[in-house]
């Protein structure tokens, strides 16, 4: 490989955008950049390959045989990328995965299961795991992403929220390293919306 054609994403884009276009006018028009820029960064991209790309005419632009290769290989992978972050941002937008909730025996079924049918409804790739506890267990080493417990929060590295005051402070703790953030302030919320612990 050329060196530093690996890190050059914005001028492989640029070369697809021109063999799609038909020219650097159009290109650039598309890519909203000026036909200079789109042309040095053809020629940089050509420098690194160590190739030339197009064949320049005053009224056109053709693709060489080797810049016909690198297209056919370039385009379908850059849709692909395209098509992977659309599907991402899609997906951080959506709550998915196993969420693991701790409360007491008292509440679950009270408080906390009715709650959790309403919030599954509302998000049905998300899995809810229930389990019933008055142990104060470790969240991490449990492998528990919430808990609602009745008390003080004793371990501060925890995140915490005050969910009412049934004669003593409910907080719904939290690991601070979790990758469920989202599903965790949406159950939260949720929650605190639809079922406050207040007796």
């Amino acid at each position: 490989m050329a060196r530093g054609v690996e890190n050059n994403l914005e001028g492989l884009q640029i070369f697809v955008a021109v063999a799609e276009a038909g020219g650097f006018t159009a290109a650039a028009e598309r890519l909203g950049m000026t036909k200079a820029n789109v042309s040095l960064q053809v020629g940089r991209l050509e420098s690194q390959l160590g190739a030339t790309l197009f064949t320049r005419t005053t009224r056109r632009v053709k693709l060489t045989e080797a810049g016909q290769a690198l297209y056919l290989d370039a385009q379908p992978a850059l849709a692909a990328l395209r098509d992977a972050l659309l599907q991402a941002g899609h997906g951080a937008a959506e709550l998915s995965g196993v969420l693991r909730l701790t409360a007491p025996v008292s509440h679950m079924a009270e408080s906390v299961a009715p709650a959790a049918t309403q919030f599954l409804r509302q998000h049905p790739k998300l899995q809810l795991e229930l389990h019933a506890s008055d142990h104060m267990v470790d969240l991490v080493a449990s492998g528990m992403d919430l808990a609602i417990r009745l008390g003080t929060l004793r371990d501060s590295s925890l995140r915490a929220l005050k969910l009412g005051t049934p004669g003593a402070t409910s907080r719904l703790p939290a690991p601070p390293t979790t990758n469920r953030r989202g599903a965790w302030a949406a159950l939260a919320a949720e929650m605190i919306e639809r079922t406050p612990l207040t007796k």
